[in-house]
């Protein structure tokens, strides 16, 4: 039980280390004297932060039965989950900010020339409202979540894997497609791992 007890505790530490060190990051690259722009250093890192976050979270959430966590489980899934998203949302503050001059019009300008469809910036403002409201839901009613229907849980992590999948594999360049190439890779892992476990 102490064994237990103390991984959780280690787990919700280095999610919480994890965390102030991407702010940290992306407060020093805010700081610098770049030009602003779809490619400032803040938006990029915080891009990257939030996604490798989304990842690792998404692949305990698919290798633990929601029904199964135990009290240890949940606080740490509940913390590292809100963190995520937080970074998600730190992100959006620094590409508005950073990229787009919050303005929506030149948000859609660039998610137009990016994909070819400047109404995609909406599946992203989906994005953010249903990873926050699911984070915000396992924070506040965890019992309540872990007793949602299934196609709940597949609907909202469906949703997340396909707009992730694309802003880093799809449309990312570089280390973020790569890193998404193989972060993928591993929730497919993660993923195959928990359907034979629940076939068991």
């Amino acid at each position: 039980m102490r064994r237990v007890l103390q991984s959780h505790a280690i787990g919700i530490g280095c999610a919480v280390l994890y965390w102030m060190i991407a702010v940290a990051i992306a407060a020093r690259e805010a700081a610098a004297d770049v030009p602003f722009g779809p490619t400032h250093p803040a938006v990029r890192t915080t891009a990257l932060f939030a996604a490798a976050a989304w990842g690792m979270v998404a692949a305990v959430m698919l290798l633990s039965s929601p029904r199964g966590w135990d009290s240890g489980d949940r606080r740490f899934l509940q913390m590292a989950w809100l963190l995520a998203w937080s970074l998600f949302a730190i992100h959006v503050a620094a590409a508005f900010h950073f990229a787009h001059g919050w303005s929506h019009a030149v948000a859609v300008a660039h998610v137009e020339k990016e994909s070819g469809a400047g109404e995609g910036i909406f599946v992203s403002y989906l994005f953010t409202l249903v990873w926050g409201a699911d984070a915000l839901w396992l924070a506040a009613r965890p019992e309540s979540y872990v007793r949602r229907p299934r196609w709940v849980a597949w609907t909202v992590h469906g949703l997340l894997a396909f707009v992730t999948f694309n802003a880093t594999v799809v449309y990312g360049a570089g280390l973020a497609r790569w890193g998404g190439a193989v972060g993928f890779a591993v929730l497919a892992y993660c993923f195959v791992q928990a359907r034979n476990g629940e076939s068991r």
